[in-house]
């Protein structure tokens, strides 16, 4: 006498949604690579930080000349221009401060004039990110 097996509805479900899963596990791993490849192509949205909001700053310390350098991102795209100090004598010894976030070169009032009057050149890059002058 042959024994018939009925599979519970449960297990049923269970194999199905398995199969489900990985079928979007294969649909995510073909489209993932060409999703990052068309949309990394977009140039990023950048907002800076209005010029007024670093008014009144001599008063706490923070009396050094802006400059400014833009960043060729490649294919035609020009980045944000980058906010950076460069203090001291040209031909001196260079110190490079770089900050964390959220910082910006505000973090080296207090240091840069003691390094420049020892004879230091100090250059203090503003990251792009929060908080940053650019």
């Amino acid at each position: 006498m042959a024994v018939v097996y009925k599979k519970p509805l449960a297990m049923v479900v269970v194999l199905l949604l398995t199969i489900l899963l990985v079928l979007l596990n294969l649909v995510k791993t073909v489209v993932s690579p060409i999703w990052r490849l068309m949309m990394g192509a977009r140039v990023p949205i950048v907002v800076r930080t209005p010029e007024e909001r670093f008014r009144g700053l001599e008063k706490l310390g923070y009396t050094f000349k802006p400059n400014y350098m833009s960043i060729d991102g490649g294919c035609g795209i020009e980045l944000p221009h980058v906010h950076y100090l460069d203090e001291g004598p040209r031909d001196g010894s260079v110190i490079l401060c770089l900050h964390g976030e959220p910082a910006w070169s505000f973090l080296y009032r207090k240091m840069i004039p003691h390094l420049v009057s020892s004879g230091y050149r100090v250059i203090v890059p503003d990251f792009i990110g929060k908080f940053s002058r650019f």
